[in-house]
């Protein structure tokens, strides 16, 4: 019959392309988004294996500083300058061997340690680029050197030649600066709460002035920043990722 003449026919040759191209376009998206998922991964392993090793450079670093003073003389007496950081990180360990840490520009950047008269790096060049290494340092005066003097109105000794708690002339250093504001003061610190004692130590001070230069009572504290960039991925893909730190000196000298 006519009719079932209908049923015993395939496809046609458009219905046929039609189904293989939309397969093809199924496909190829499937494939890409595969691809990125991939790729993805691939950069996430390998920005927290990068993360990983640094991680363990700024533990180094901040178990040095545990262990180490700040080397103030190392900064000419202060930290001093424009920018509210560091980019060398000065200290002495316990025996006197001078450490220092910065970034070493060459090669895209890596982390250089320099221990006496021996120089290493810390991070790899090949794997990452370092492009950030600050230190945030505190107090920006050695917190454990008074400032001392000798004299009265002509104190020998003192940042600013205000007065000195001793009334000798002798060569000993063995007054205080009086002060009336931080920057009268090499330590960086005008104690005003002294002058509400008694005694000539505070009196001499107290009568007119306003305060004695003294050491900040706090430890030397140094905070780490590191900015950096994984290796392996297209130049558009890569990120900086940064991680800090902060470590607190254990020596103390009072």
């Amino acid at each position: 019959m006519p009719g079932n003449n209908k049923k015993n026919q395939g496809f046609t040759l458009l219905e046929i392309v039609v189904v293989i191209s939309i397969f093809s376009i199924l496909v190829v998206l499937v494939t890409n988004v595969f691809m990125l998922v991939m790729r993805a991964q691939q950069q996430t392993a390998q920005r927290q294996s990068t993360a990983s090793v640094l991680r363990g450079v700024t533990e180094t670093i901040a178990r040095q500083v545990r262990v180490s003073e700040i080397d103030y003389a190392a900064y000419g007496g202060a930290i001093a300058g424009s920018l509210p950081y560091q980019i060398v990180l000065n200290l002495r360990d316990q025996s006197g061997t001078a450490i220092q840490y910065l970034l070493d520009t060459a090669d895209g950047g890596k982390i250089k340690v320099t221990n006496g008269a021996n120089s290493a790096y810390l991070t790899d060049p090949a794997l990452m680029k370092v492009i950030k290494l600050n230190f945030y340092i505190s107090p920006s005066t050695d917190p454990f050197v008074d400032e001392r003097c000798a004299g009265n109105t002509a104190p020998n000794g003192c940042l600013a030649t205000i007065m000195c708690t001793v009334t000798d002339s002798a060569s000993a250093q063995n007054g205080f600066c009086c002060c009336t504001n931080d920057i009268d003061c090499r330590t960086g610190y005008c104690d005003k709460s002294t002058t509400n004692g008694s005694g000539t130590l505070y009196n001499i001070c107290k009568a007119g002035v306003g305060g004695v230069c003294r050491p900040k009572d706090q430890q030397p504290r140094v905070t780490i920043v590191i900015g950096f960039q994984s290796l392996g991925t297209k130049p558009e893909l890569q990120k900086t990722i940064y991680l800090q730190t902060t470590a607190s000196s254990r020596i103390y000298k009072r």
